[in-house]
């Protein structure tokens, strides 16, 4: 996690040299989706630790989860002068206007960790790759569980949301020999909203 978030401020980095004279006045802005799962609070932090550790002021906004709020979040964050956005976006599609209204008032934008459409302006996509995790995933599942008969509940985020997608595949693609039958709806203690989604308080059972 510290890794994608110093390697996405570093990119801004050479960008914000070449725009700002006085590190002072340099201010990155950090939409997160969602601030509730460890995960993306922890690279919300990392953020913030490069950000000023390269002389400028980090400014952090919470999406809570909710697409309309992410986009006043940008919208806000560009507002207060930030000299270049790091978002982590809820949706592909969905934040692509607020970031092209980004980088057309000036600001560069880098996309961390989700996903965004390639109409979106950007100065580019920081990410692991989700395939390749999910197929850790299912490698490590497939050897502790060697001639087993297994039934599995994938939990894969948002419908058409294609980081889960990668996953889901990745993690099947891991398991492919030892899995015998995969469960992707509904079970016995995860309702369907539950597995539509990647929101850590409606997901934990």
């Amino acid at each position: 996690m510290n890794i994608l978030n110093t390697t996405a401020v570093a990119a801004l980095t050479l960008v914000l040299l070449s725009g700002v004279a006085n590190a002072d006045d340099c201010k990155i802005g950090i939409s997160m989706k969602t601030l509730d799962a460890p995960y993306f609070a922890a690279q919300d932090v990392a953020a913030r630790k490069r950000a000023e550790e390269i002389g400028c002021t980090p400014i952090s906004a919470d999406g809570g989860n909710d697409l309309n709020k992410q986009i006043a979040d940008v919208e806000d964050l560009v507002a207060q002068g930030v000299n270049a956005l790091i978002i982590n976006v809820r949706e592909s599609q969905g934040l692509v206007p607020a970031v092209n209204a980004a980088s057309a008032a000036g600001v560069p934008v880098v996309a961390i960790d989700s996903t965004i459409d390639a109409a979106a302006d950007i100065v580019t996509l920081v990410q692991s790759s989700n395939t390749r995790n999910g197929m850790r995933v299912g490698q490590w599942l497939a050897d502790k569980t060697v001639g087993k008969e297994l039934k599995i509940a994938l939990l894969s985020g948002d419908q058409g949301n294609e980081e889960g997608r990668e996953r889901r595949l990745g993690v099947l693609a891991g398991t492919m020999t030892d899995v015998t039958a995969v469960t992707y709806t509904k079970s016995a203690v995860i309702t369907q909203e539950n597995v539509d989604t990647f929101y850590i308080p409606e997901a934990v059972f």
